[in-house]
This record gives structure tokens, sequence and C-alpha cells, in this order.
């Protein structure tokens, strides 16, 4: 085996255990809380595994071998790993879980794996090809009255000063989503210029 080959291969074992091991954070959050979970139940638990409580709530859906993977089924995945010479990361088998389980996510797979892509453009590929979930959560409170500007004028605040803090620290981000992040920037100044006139 080439040194290139043996890098190589330890790079995609490196993956491997990453993947495993948060796999296995998700199955002990899965036989705690279950597969959903009263409201403030999940958040001691990723505080406990250090992760964010999205992690923790992706990792417990990739662990549910009802919706996310079986053990066996990633032992496939890491065979195929194995195979090629590269793997794909946590990162990629949180984003495929939106995808129902079968054929299109075991496509989707495939072709992520064979394309090399990165966890970014699969999460575009899946957006195009299955859009966003739909089902699960809560119905959101609709404002209506009165009321609704200033909830409005109150959640684009929030919007704006979200971007506005994440242009600055992230300066490496690429030019083309910056300037589609000061556009949104401008459209919210000129809701809100709308909202004030009313």
């Amino acid at each position: 085996m080439s040194l290139t080959n043996t890098k190589q291969s330890r790079l995609v074992e490196a993956t491997i255990k990453t993947i495993e091991q948060r796999y296995a954070i998700g199955q002990e959050i899965l036989e705690v809380c279950g597969p959903t979970s009263a409201h403030g139940v999940i958040a001691p638990l990723a505080e406990k595994y250090k992760v964010n409580r999205d992690i923790a709530q992706k990792l417990r859906a990739m662990a549910n071998p009802d919706t996310g993977y079986t053990e066996r089924e990633l032992a496939k995945w890491f065979k195929a790993f194995r195979d090629q010479g590269r793997a794909l990361t946590i990162s990629h088998f949180v984003k495929l879980v939106s995808v129902p389980k079968g054929a299109a996510r075991d496509e989707l797979t495939r072709e992520a794996l064979d394309a090399k892509w990165s966890s970014h453009r699969l999460q575009t590929e899946i957006l195009a090809r299955h859009g966003r979930r739909r089902e699960g959560g809560r119905r959101p409170t609709v404002i209506t009255g009165d009321s609704f500007t200033g909830e409005v004028t109150k959640t684009m605040w929030a919007w704006d000063r979200w971007l506005d803090l994440h242009l600055e620290a992230n300066a490496d981000m690429l030019p083309e989503l910056a300037k589609e992040f000061r556009a949104m920037m401008r459209l919210i100044a000129r809701v809100n210029g709308l909202m004030e006139d009313q």
C-alpha cells in the first residue's frame, strides 16, 4: 500500500470512528428519552455529551432504526467507504436523515460518496429533490390584528441583528452567500420602513 493510500485509509477509519461515537451518543439519547420528548428533556443530555440541543436531536434521529440507521446499515456504508478509500462524515449522515428511509436516501448517499459532495452540497441536493420536511413540530402561533406589526418588527429586528453579527464573524464566508445575506438585510430594512408607515 502506498503512502498516499495509507494516509487515506487512516482518514477513512478516523471518520468512521467519529460516526460510530456520535451514533452511540444518539443511541443513548434515544434510549433515555425516546424518539420524541417533552420540552426541556433533551437539553441536559446535550450538555452531558457536550453537543448543542439541535445536534442531540439529529443524533437521536440518526440512531432511531425506524427512521435513521441500524448498525447493520451503517456497517454496509462503512464497507463502501473502505472500498472507495473515502468516507462521508457525520455531518452528511445527520442531513441524510431528513430524507425518508429507503431507495431515495441510498441513492443520494451513493451519489454523495461517488461525487465527493461536501455536506453543504448534499443539503442543496436534498432541498432540491425533497424540499424541507414539513411533518412534526408544533404549529407556530399565528399573530393577527394590532399585535401583528409589533411581532413582525421584533422578528425582523432579530433576523437583521443575527445576519449582521454572523456576517462580521464569518469573514471567510463565500462572497456570493455574503452578498445574498446583505440583500436580505436591505429587504428587511425596506419592509420595516413600510411597517412604520402604517
